[in-house]
């Protein structure tokens, strides 16, 4: 269960079928590589124009690797909302993804309208989730580094630089506060770091 506030947090209910994006929308639309057109739940907050989300819930589980930038609202009537998602709206929004559509997102169901359904997923920003709950999913977060680095590494060497993990984390999973991830998977004792800022992996 995600340690949140609930408010913060937006609801992709599906793909809109493409077909009836000028039916909504009153106008033709081209869509990018890496961005497409969903239905989204009634919000409870404000999301500005150009909100990024880094994290996404799927199936009670946390999902990183990519970022989701909210680039284009509209209402039920099809105006364009220059402001974002207003509270208490439910919107179409085209979202743009980095580095790209992520496969859950490709399999929500096709929709005609604002469908409640089991396949929903949640929008998260990382730094409305307790620390707690950041902890929880840092053990697959290790998994994902420590076999990028065996990927990479010509040795079976589990020891990296403390810059170098901090680059990798920040450039590839988008975390903003990678200093405070290796501070937490350290207290877990998930990592060490010894007298020369190398950082060694223990893999559970």
């Amino acid at each position: 269960m995600l340690l949140l506030v609930d408010n913060k947090t937006l609801r992709v209910l599906g793909r809109i079928d493409h077909s009836l994006l000028k039916k909504f929308l009153h106008d033709d639309v081209k869509i990018e590589e890496n961005s497409d057109y969903f239905f989204i739940d009634y919000s409870t907050i404000d999301f500005n124009l150009s909100y990024t989300f880094d994290l996404f819930s799927f199936s009670d589980t946390i999902n990183i690797g990519c970022t989701i930038t909210i680039s284009k609202v509209y209402d039920s009537f099809g105006n364009f909302l220059t402001e974002g998602i207003p509270q208490g709206f439910k919107t179409i929004c085209y979202l743009t993804f980095f580095p790209k559509v992520p496969q859950s997102f490709r399999n929500l169901p096709i929709l005609k309208g604002w469908e409640i359904n089991n396949y929903s997923i949640s929008l998260i920003n990382s730094k409305d989730i307790s620390s707690n709950e950041i902890a929880n999913i840092l053990e697959d977060l290790l998994i994902l580094i420590y076999d990028d680095f065996k990927n990479i590494s010509s040795s079976t060497v589990n020891r990296i630089s403390k810059r170098e993990l901090i680059k990798h984390i920040t450039d590839k999973y988008h975390i903003r506060d990678s200093n405070e991830i290796i501070s937490i998977m350290t207290r877990k004792g998930l990592i060490r770091e010894d007298e020369n800022n190398k950082i060694e992996f223990f893999r559970k």
